[in-house]
């Protein structure tokens, strides 16, 4: 045995502690790497009440870093002067939807499609349509892409993934909203 205390086929405590601990702490700094520099960080709990500031309309929304982009529950999605047969057509076109939280609030408004994504579920495919909104939490706001989806199946109607979440936020699951662990 050397002078190494702890020692292990060669290799001392500390060094299994950073063969260990490595991947993880890369992972982390990856992350961290994504924020803005001029942002401040804020961590969040994995549930938080947020605003979609252009209704005023707010949502207890399930933080998501494993979703690219944030979702919102819309209904009586029309594309105004659009293709309905042909959703990829409806880009940059006006849609009208109408945003409910989950207490039953809605609130209806108008933006233009910015991108056309087909999502396969199950064993059909569904087109769904993005739009940019702003989303709010704590005086700070971010206008990030939206997808609008039926999500009327789960306790979050706004999830909200890394295309807000990467503009200064990290996630703490152990929290609770309101900064309580």
């Amino acid at each position: 045995m050397n002078d190494q205390s702890g020692d292990t086929n060669g290799v001392s405590r500390i060094g299994w502690l950073a063969l260990l601990m490595g991947p993880v702490l890369l992972a982390a700094g990856v992350f961290i790497g994504d924020l803005q520099a001029d942002s401040r960080v804020e961590v969040l709990a994995g549930e938080e009440t947020l605003i979609v500031a252009e209704v005023g309309l707010a949502f207890r929304a399930r933080m998501d870093t494993g979703a690219g982009v944030s979702s919102v529950h819309a209904e009586d999605i029309e594309v105004l002067g659009g293709d309905p047969l042909e959703p990829a057509r409806n880009l940059g076109r006006l849609v009208r939807f109408t945003l409910v939280n989950e207490e039953g609030a809605s609130a209806t408004l108008t933006s233009r499609i910015e991108r056309v994504r087909s999502i396969r579920t199950g064993d059909c495919s569904e087109a769904r349509y993005h739009v940019h909104l702003t989303l709010a939490h704590g005086g700070r706001s971010q206008r990030v892409l939206v997808n609008l989806n039926d999500r009327s199946y789960s306790p979050h109607r706004l999830l909200v993934g890394r295309n807000w979440l990467a503009r200064g936020y990290l996630v703490d699951v152990g929290r609770h909203a309101g900064g309580a662990e």
